[in-house]
């Protein structure tokens, strides 16, 4: 107790160097402490948020926001739920307190009090007790959304927040079950909650907002799909509110609101559907393609293989054949294989004992040249141009004798004496001179 007092003098110091000790010795003292009660955390953060009233200039302001907000990564797991908790009890409780100078700072103290704490479900990985004892906060809670004697403004400002910091503060999708308990204190504020104000906040800010990031990334397509999309299964959102629009309890009110964001997920609802079965099935093909491709190496190796074997064994085989002698008579003489044409037979000649001093002569048939179609098909066309050679000769022997035979008459017509031609009056004129 006096330590805890000696924090609560040190951290509302006026002095800037004192209080900032004041917040070391603080971590170092969190860091081990896993008994604290809930008046103990009440009595440090009384002593922090005076820390903080008293800090000046934005980047101060800053700085220790963000170094009283790590608090919650460096304090053990099991009172990390009530030190967030009673954190916002001590809000409501000074909340009245604050001028219209600080509350910019407070704000921001806030937004890094929310981004913690969905850091620390992160670290946690998501753990369902952990996750249900911090929506106890929203709902039965200091943050009760439900609640009218919550600050309006710090409803408003929580449900501007949520999706942002959330989206800042996971490095990884969270599973869907646990995505749709994290939203299940918004559904109640949707069906149950009368202030129109806060109503029309978690409609645009939190329902809406998931709504166009995942119409902006499909825009972008260079965009990297953000983690919270990833994590959203809109059929379960779909399936939430249809069930929340048959429950008796609904003001009639709101009725238009739900209505309006059933038609919008299930429209949503069905496009991931038809995206999730495109991809599906890529996966699928990319699977089989795979397969094949393994199945195709192996048979490429196993064939490789059986050769490598069968020329093995043959150079087995060659190497262990042994050279067989080959046995040659003196009479027989080795005969070589020739592609050359075979000549025709010696005709041998039988000579009588008389004559068998004379030298015998072998002599060699001649070779006849084979007949073919082609050599058959040139002699007929050689003797068809000489017969028609000599048609044409004979031809032009004639004609050469029929006009020197045209001559000779010519000449012995011209030796002749012409002939005279008389007249009939001639002669009559000679008979009557007569």
């Amino acid at each position: 107790m006096a330590q805890q007092n000696s924090f609560g003098k040190a951290l509302a110091s006026a002095d800037k160097k004192v209080r900032d000790k004041a917040v070391k010795r603080l971590s170092k003292y969190l860091s081990n402490k896993k008994d604290l009660s809930d008046l103990d955390l009440l009595k440090l953060w009384k002593g922090l948020f005076y820390c903080f009233w008293m800090s000046d200039k934005p980047l101060v302001q800053q700085q220790l926001s963000e170094k009283l907000a790590s608090l919650i990564l460096k304090i053990p797991d099991e009172i990390a739920i009530k030190f967030i908790e009673t954190f916002w009890k001590e809000i409501r409780l000074e909340w009245t307190g604050i001028d219209r100078l600080r509350l910019d700072k407070f704000y921001y103290l806030f937004r890094q009090i929310h981004l913690n704490s969905f850091k620390f479900l992160e670290k946690v990985n998501w753990d369902i007790t952990h996750v249900i004892k911090y929506l106890d906060i929203f709902t039965d809670g200091p943050l009760s959304l439900l609640d009218q004697t919550v600050p309006p403004s710090l409803l408003y400002h929580a449900c501007e927040v949520f999706i942002p910091e959330l989206e800042k503060a996971i490095s990884k999708p969270i599973p869907s079950s646990v995505f749709i308990e994290i939203l299940e204190p918004f559904f109640d504020v949707i069906g149950f909650c009368s202030n129109d104000i806060l109503v029309e906040k978690v409609v645009e800010e939190l329902f809406l907002n998931i709504v166009n990031i995942y119409e902006n990334e499909e825009a972008n397509e260079e965009e990297e799909e953000s983690n919270v999309v990833k994590s959203c299964n809109f059929k379960d959102i779909y399936e939430r509110l249809e069930k929340l629009n048959n429950e008796p309890l609904v003001l009639k009110k709101n009725f238009e609101n739900i209505e309006s964001l059933i038609i919008v997920f299930k429209g949503l609802s069905e496009a991931q559907g038809v995206l999730q079965d495109e991809e599906g099935n890529e996966k699928n093909e990319e699977d089989d393609d795979e397969n094949k491709e393994v199945e195709e190496e192996k048979t490429k190796t196993k064939s490789k293989g059986m050769a490598t074997k069968k020329a093995v064994k043959k150079t087995t085989k060659k190497n262990t054949k042994k050279e067989q002698p080959i046995e040659i008579n003196e009479d027989e003489k080795p005969v070589k294989k020739n592609n050359k044409k075979r000549k025709a037979e010696v005709e041998s000649i039988e000579i009588d004992d008389e004559n068998k001093e004379d030298e015998v002569e072998f002599i060699e048939s001649p070779k006849k040249k084979r007949k073919t179609p082609a050599r058959a098909a040139k002699k007929e066309a050689k003797s068809k141009i000489n017969t028609k050679s000599t048609e044409t000769h004979d031809k032009a022997k004639e004609e050469i004798i029929v006009i020197n035979g045209s001559d000779e008459e010519k000449e012995k017509k011209k030796t002749e004496p012409k002939k005279v031609r008389k007249s009939k009056r001639l002669n009559q004129k000679k008979k009557t001179v007569q």
